[in-house]
């Protein structure tokens, strides 16, 4: 049976900016909505609002923390991205096993904000004059795959 608290794996934004994903190395319950309340996000050392805090139901060993669109700076300015949470006495953060997931103080958050290195986009071509597609020639409609590396 678990009895401390569970580890923190990674912290990192998703690339638009709106969320704050926690990973822990084990499975959380969910939470109580005011739990949002209880964690400090900072970018730079000004505080940023958290809007909502969830666990996800795909994959509950991580904690979605929610954040205003545009609230965010990109990755490229380098801005630091801290995180800290403050376990309240009650409706706090437990594991699947029923072990209380302890406070922690200014956690490094990795910025992948506007990172959009690695995606796939598919495009599709028509090569005629018409704003109609030509729906009898095949050959006249091109769809390309391309895959974003660095």
């Amino acid at each position: 049976m678990q009895e401390s608290s569970p580890d923190i794996v990674d912290i990192r934004t998703d690339k638009l900016g709106t969320k704050i994903k926690i990973k822990f190395n084990l499975d959380l319950t969910q939470v109580a909505p005011t739990l949002k309340n209880n964690f400090i996000l900072t970018e730079s050392g000004n505080q940023r609002l958290i809007t909502n805090a969830s666990v996800d139901v795909t994959n509950p060993s991580y904690l979605i923390l929610t954040v205003s669109t545009d609230s965010l700076s990109e990755y490229t300015n380098k801005y630091p991205l801290k995180l800290s949470y403050n376990a309240p006495e009650l409706d706090y953060m437990t594991t699947v096993y029923g072990v209380k997931v302890d406070s922690f103080t200014n956690k490094t958050v990795i910025n992948v904000i506007g990172n959009f290195i690695n995606l796939e986009s598919t495009y599709y071509i028509n090569f005629t004059n018409s704003s109609t597609l030509v729906t009898s020639t095949e050959w006249n409609n091109v769809e390309f795959t391309d895959v974003i590396t660095n």
